[in-house]
């Protein structure tokens, strides 16, 4: 097994510091929940919505591409707040890609 210097981790940090991620508008229907994430509690999803309705989705919600998943887009991380866009009567919702 090689060894990775802490210079090249350094450098890769510095790379991925100076790039901005632009999220995109993704259908909520296109998004795919699977089994494994934490419950949804609807009192966070109702103060989440109010709080999104008020002031905005300040960070997006982070999905993969689901190759093979009927061609969604699985969900990494933000339930709470996809929950609470749809409870707003959103159509899309800003996604980050990884």
């Amino acid at each position: 097994m090689s060894r990775v210097s802490v210079d090249k981790i350094s450098g890769i940090a510095d790379v991925i510091q100076g790039t901005k991620i632009e999220p995109r508008n993704i259908w909520m229907d296109e998004i795919i929940v699977l089994d494994g994430h934490r419950p949804t509690v609807q009192e966070k999803v109702d103060q989440l919505a109010e709080s999104i309705d008020k002031f905005g989705l300040l960070h997006p919600i982070i999905c993969y591409d689901g190759y093979g998943t009927d061609d969604g887009w699985v969900l990494v991380a933000g339930g709470h707040r996809l929950e609470a866009c749809k409870k707003l009567g959103w159509g899309k919702i800003p996604v980050t890609l990884t």
